[in-house]
């Protein structure tokens, strides 16, 4: 539904990366009024670590609120962001356990498979 639709304008968006379009405008809005998936679409659109460590921190800090409101896609995110070690484990409460148990719970197919490979190691 309107999550797809979402995911699909996001996709849309990132080729452009102009931040006068209506879609950034809503997405930040959203992300400003708690709605996880603006959330955790808004911290796609910073650079990784690698490239920009201060500009990426403000994209994690978006995608832990979305995974802290519970969003499969962002849990599974800052686990593995924790798991590679290119994130403090101090970022976020919960555990990188607890966070792909969640994501996992929640049906999402790359969180099943990052849990069952976490249990396993």
């Amino acid at each position: 539904g309107a999550r797809l639709e979402l995911y699909q304008m996001f996709v849309d968006y990132s080729k452009e990366k102009d931040k006068e379009t209506q879609y950034y405008k809503w997405l930040h809005t959203g992300a400003g009024n708690d709605i996880d998936i603006a959330q955790y679409l808004f911290s796609k659109l910073y650079p990784p670590m690698e490239e920009d460590e201060e500009n990426s921190k403000k994209g994690i800090n978006w995608c832990v609120q979305a995974a802290n409101q519970g969003l499969a896609e962002a849990q599974l995110h800052i686990a593995t962001l924790i798991q590679e070690e290119k994130l403090e484990s101090n970022v976020i409460e919960q555990s990188v356990a607890q966070l792909l148990k969640e994501a996992a719970h929640q049906g999402l197919a790359t969180a099943q498979y990052s849990y069952g490979k976490y249990l396993q190691s």
